[in-house]
């Protein structure tokens, strides 16, 4: 699951055109199955952000390897160079979750965000999987994407839903079938074979493995089946193959519930602002699967289907509650504001439940959910009997509607009709390989046990619990993230942790006023001067560009800057990548009373994002346009306002 953080990065940078050669790279020769590999120079099928070197291509390989005369499959690879003249010669290649997920639709826009940090010193490979993306063929189900836009405003039991799901999943397994494709030959062991021939054809000897969530059984998939140059790995919200998505997540979520509701009573500020969380919960459950409410959500770019900005009549009920709050809790960031949007609820008030919900859509472009079920029936459910999962559901009466119902992936997997996997798809693994494992305190998915239960077949693995995380924390979160760093450094080195023990939960609550101390700003290149926080760091390598320790993963985040462009051109530029996250910039509510030292007239602009706001101001001198931008948390927002945005934007000087 990506981080939810509005990265000014994203804001702000130009998208220019990937060109690359495109005269096919050398094969290594027939493999001993009887086919050769290839890996064609293209295109990069995405806009590559500015500054960014990235080299782009295709593995084909046979779609099954035991007909490797048959039809072939290309798989989209994104090469991105490391910013350090003499990168170390072992890339790290990243293995995304899902089943079905695609790093090059999900992060490419925001790729210095989320990986210029593995990037400064080795090449980062992102790379679609086999059935995903950009690669070819894709299990794209429309049907089911459409479904989940048409269902929003209607009113249905989780049988209702698994009927009318039910329909949309048959109707795009005809039409895959109708294609050729063969669903049954889109599995891990056949990605993690696709794994080792990209390895060879790109000709690298060594590479160190980064699987976040379901990418964590494909990295233990290669471990058991194509060992061969991995040097290290990293597995982050792991997913072992000898545990069950099926009758694991009720218990699961109820884990992480529990634990949010122990840690609020046991901090003073917490529990003072929302007091006796759990019952306030599960009684505005009930209240809302009496009578829901009526909200509207903003649709993202959903890559051709609806229309992007559109506002959507939805209704929330309470599974509907408790669905966004599984779902929140894969992140981070969303994790500390849980209480304050339990007791939102409970006031009847859902406009940044409704927001987050709007972003939560997004995920339905990156996942290709033909791909998902491909893995899922194979290597998953068949190690499970209804009868279990009926128990299981059992086991959790209050949350398991919210979940589904116990035998909706039994019905799916029969309308998908792939055949089940050997059993050693429901065996642990067992390697040598140096092993980081990471798990979130919070993931409310893939729990530390899971994470533990793998590495007691990993010799040579440690385990880091992080405190107040949640899923795929070490793409969110600085200190797993240096962890990580450190790790792939010197994999046979135990990494310093200590940075866990500084890392608590901190729960959001209303801030009424801030001291931050501001400090002259400069800029001549740009031709701007105003003022800055004196203690926030610059962050990004971008003129102007601060938070307040100076990573970017931090949601607070300033921009002060001033270029040659129209104010409508920087207009453009934000408001497109805005909607694309289901977000709208508007005129403010704000009543600023601004009096512009440099005698600039400034235009006010806000975006809601749910639990992050974005101000801005704009103006204009003739020559260049002047851009202040807070990002700023929604419990901070009025505070940050009066202490750091209207003092940097009165004392905007332009040159």
């Amino acid at each position: 699951m990506k981080k939810f953080v509005l990265a000014i990065l994203f804001l702000t940078l130009a998208l220019s055109a990937c060109q690359s050669d495109q005269t096919p790279a050398p094969g290594p020769g027939p493999s001993p199955a009887g086919y050769t590999p290839k890996y064609e120079k293209a295109n990069c099928p995405f806009n590559v952000p500015q500054g960014v070197n990235v080299e782009c291509g295709f593995l084909v390989v046979p779609e099954d390897r035991a007909a490797p005369q048959g039809r072939s499959v290309r798989l989209a690879v994104a090469r991105f160079k490391a910013t350090l003249s003499k990168p170390a010669a072992d890339p790290i290649i990243y293995l995304e979750g899902g089943p079905g997920g695609s790093p090059l639709r999900s992060y490419v826009k925001n790729f210095t965000t989320y990986f210029g940090p593995f990037a400064q010193k080795r090449d980062v490979i992102l790379y679609d999987q086999r059935g995903t993306g950009y690669s070819d063929p894709a299990l794209d189900c429309t049907e089911t994407t459409q479904l989940a836009i048409d269902q929003l405003n209607q009113e249905l039991s989780p049988q209702q839903q698994d009927s009318q799901s039910g329909q949309a999943l048959q109707t795009c397994h005809d039409r895959l079938k109708a294609k050729g494709i063969n669903l049954g030959a889109y599995t891990s062991a056949a990605s993690a074979a696709d794994l080792n021939d990209l390895r060879v054809t790109l000709g690298i000897k060594e590479w160190n493995l980064y699987g976040i969530s379901y990418g964590t059984r494909l990295a233990l998939t290669a471990l058991r089946d194509n060992k061969e140059g991995i040097r290290s790995v990293v597995i982050d919200s792991v997913f072992p193959p000898q545990t069950s998505l099926v009758t694991d997540p009720p218990s699961s979520f109820a884990r992480s519930l529990n634990l949010m509701f122990d840690t609020c009573a046991a901090d003073l500020a917490c529990n003072t602002a929302y007091p006796n969380l759990k019952p306030v919960l599960f009684d505005t459950v009930k209240q809302l699967n009496s009578n829901p409410a009526k909200i509207k959500i903003t649709q993202p770019d959903l890559g051709g289907i609806g229309t992007p900005g559109k506002q959507l009549d939805a209704l929330l009920d309470g599974k509907g509650l408790l669905g966004f709050i599984f779902q929140s809790f894969y992140s981070s960031d969303l994790i500390p504001s849980l209480p304050a949007l339990i007791y939102e609820a409970k006031n009847g008030r859902f406009d940044m439940i409704a927001k987050l919900q709007g972003q939560f859509l997004t995920q339905l472009k990156d996942v290709s959910q033909g791909m998902y079920f491909s893995v899922e029936c194979f290597e998953n459910v068949p190690f499970t009997t209804p009868a279990q999962a009926e128990e299981a559901f059992k086991s959790q009466p209050d949350l398991a509607d919210a979940l589904g119902t116990p035998d909706s992936m039994f019905q799916s997997c029969k309308i998908w009709g792939v055949p089940a996997g050997p059993a050693v798809e429901n065996q642990p693994v067992n390697s040598n390989v140096p092993t980081l494992v990471v798990a979130g305190q919070f993931d409310p998915i893939t729990p530390p046990a899971w994470g533990k239960l793998a590495a007691s077949t990993l010799s040579k693995s440690t385990v880091i619990d992080v405190p107040a995380a949640g899923h795929g924390p070490s793409l969110s979160v600085e200190c797993p993230q240096s962890i990580v760093l450190a790790f792939i450094d010197n994999p046979t080195a135990a990494p310093d942790t200590s940075c866990l023990a500084k890392t608590k939960l901190t729960f959001s609550v209303p801030v009424a006023k801030l001291e931050v101390k501001l400090a002259p700003f400069d800029n001549r290149l740009m031709g701007i001067s105003t003022l800055a926080p004196a203690d926030w760091k610059p962050a990004g390598g971008i003129p102007g560009f601060y938070t307040p320790n100076g990573s970017v993963l931090n949601p607070t985040q300033l921009l002060i800057q001033a270029a040659p462009i129209t104010p409508d051109q920087f207009l453009k530029s934000i408001t497109s990548s805005l909607t694309d996250a289901g977000i709208s910039l508007v005129p403010s509510s704000q009543k600023f009373n601004i009096q512009s030292s440099g005698g600039l007239k400034w235009t006010f602009y806000e975006a809601d994002g749910g639990l992050i706001k974005i101000d801005m101001g704009l103006a204009n001198n003739g020559k260049n346009t002047f851009i202040v931008l807070l990002q700023s948390q929604w419990n901070e927002r009025q505070a940050m306002l009066q202490a750091v945005f209207a003092p940097i934007v009165e004392a905007v000087i332009g040159q």
